[in-house]
């Protein structure tokens, strides 16, 4: 048999077929792996860097309650993006601005936020135009101290009552 007839052959043709079907199966496998890793590696460094990035009365519970709270699903904190009311603003003259904002989930987050970032409906803003109170969608990735570095952060109205939902538990676990 030569080598253009088994190329056409039935038998090379189911070969090829099941060889790429692991392969995608591989590559599928690898993104998750991936996405994993990145998720439990981020809050391995918020528990690790938790008394730097919330030192003070801020942390209600002390460190065993945030860690073993509300920590979303299976135990993750959502590392890409953060959902609540503004705690804290350190406008850092010089340095990167950053906000402690605390979740529907009751944790903390601090989020640093790029001269541009900032937006209010359809208008750019100023860390200068936020106050303390606020409720903010931001949204970015994760850092190697726990703190997420905002590519976009949205000053959104506040919620009808306390006990609303500000952020639907869904748009929080999209990893951008």
């Amino acid at each position: 048999m030569d080598v253009k007839n088994f190329i056409k052959s039935k038998k090379f043709m189911a070969i090829a077929l099941a060889l790429a079907g692991l392969a995608a199966a591989f590559l599928i496998f690898a993104a998750g792996v991936f996405v994993g890793f990145h998720k439990a590696e981020f809050s391995y460094r918020w528990a690790e860097n938790y008394r730097a990035n919330f030192i003070g009365s801020r942390a209600v519970g002390g460190m065993m309650g945030a860690m073993f709270g509300k920590l979303g699903e299976r135990g993750f904190i959502d590392p890409y993006g953060a959902a609540g009311k503004i705690i804290e603003i350190d406008s850092a003259a010089g340095g990167q601005p950053s906000l402690i904002v605390k979740g529907e989930d009751g944790a903390e987050k601090t989020i640093l936020v790029k001269k541009d970032a900032i937006r209010k409906f359809s208008e750019s803003a100023k860390i200068g135009d936020l106050q303390i109170g606020d409720f903010i969608v931001a949204i970015g990735r994760p850092n190697d101290q726990g703190q997420i570095e905002a590519k976009f952060v949205r000053i959104m109205p506040a919620p009808a009552s306390s006990s609303a939902s500000f952020a639907p538990r869904a748009f929080m676990r999209f990893p951008f």
